[in-house]
């Protein structure tokens, strides 16, 4: 691989190139190896700028960008909550709607958004 420039990316084992960590990891602080990236964030293992942008929150990605979304268990991609959650605190997976609100289950682009009163609602099923 050469001429890589990825702050995703680690000198080879003889040190002749780079290599790129794979997805659901990043370089690690000595720059020798890949290790997991951290709890809540997740990474497609594609070559990027910053070292900040290796591991991503589901938020920010473009792949699926949802507020609505947290890392699947290997850190290589996001998955939605199920309808009636939203992600945790920590963003590693899902839990209940608050009381009085509810969720749909569709990607939704704030935090604020998934989990929303009925009177905020458009999808309103009459009966």
């Amino acid at each position: 691989s050469s001429g890589l420039s990825s702050s995703n990316a680690y000198p080879n084992a003889d040190q002749t190139g780079c290599e790129l960590c794979p997805a659901g990891e990043q370089p690690n602080e000595e720059n020798t190896g890949c290790e997991q990236c951290p709890a809540g964030t997740f990474s497609d293992g594609t070559a990027v700028s910053s070292y900040s942008a290796v591991c991503k929150a589901c938020s920010s990605s473009s792949g699926l960008s949802s507020s609505n979304a947290y890392p699947n268990a290997d850190q290589t991609g996001c998955e939605l909550c199920p309808a009636g959650e939203q992600p945790n605190e920590e963003n590693t997976g899902c839990e209940q709607c608050p009381a009085g609100t509810f969720s749909d289950g569709t990607a939704v682009s704030s935090y604020s958004a998934v989990c929303k009163a009925c009177s905020s609602s458009s999808g309103l099923s009459s009966s």
